[in-house]
């Protein structure tokens, strides 16, 4: 008996591929988010009960370093500052030192010190302010504005 290629057979499986499915971010695997998550269940788990672990570790060891928590439970010391940042440690009071990633001075919140901080908003508005002033400068000029453009394309077609 021959299937017919009008109609599909029952037996063939409706697939259909939503566009919300990822990959996870941690081991590749497929999986389809509940919201804006990027890793699957199963990472998912495992990220939490490592910072369980950190937390319990933090908890009893709280005059090290981040430098020494890292290399003591081996874990990544990004983590640990996002940990930090999210104030996971705040309910047991430990202040974890760790290095400023601009100057190197001694912080306890964060990625950068003050000054650094204050240095990188500065370059950023410096940044910004002057491709505000080229793209300004762009559009006063004859070979931006949009009629010359259009008049450039009208002869063109002529």
């Amino acid at each position: 008996m021959a299937i017919r290629s009008s109609k599909k057979s029952p037996l063939t499986p409706k697939v259909q591929f939503d566009s919300k499915i990822k990959n996870c971010s941690v081991c590749g695997k497929i999986f389809v988010p509940v919201s804006t998550e990027t890793v699957c269940k199963n990472c998912y788990q495992k990220q939490k009960a490592k910072e369980e672990e950190i937390i319990e570790y933090i908890r009893k060891h709280q005059n090290e370093s981040l430098e020494e928590v890292a290399a003591k439970l081996g874990v990544n010391q990004n983590m640990l500052i996002k940990m930090l940042d999210e104030g996971k440690f705040d309910e047991i009071h430990a202040g974890m030192e760790h290095k400023c990633r601009g100057c190197g001075e001694i912080i306890y919140h964060g990625e950068f010190c003050l000054e650094c901080s204050a240095k990188l908003k500065e370059d950023i508005k410096n940044a910004t302010d002057s491709l505000r002033k080229n793209v300004r400068a762009g559009l006063r000029s004859e070979q931006w504005t949009s009629r010359s453009y259009l008049r450039r394309i009208a002869e063109n077609e002529e």
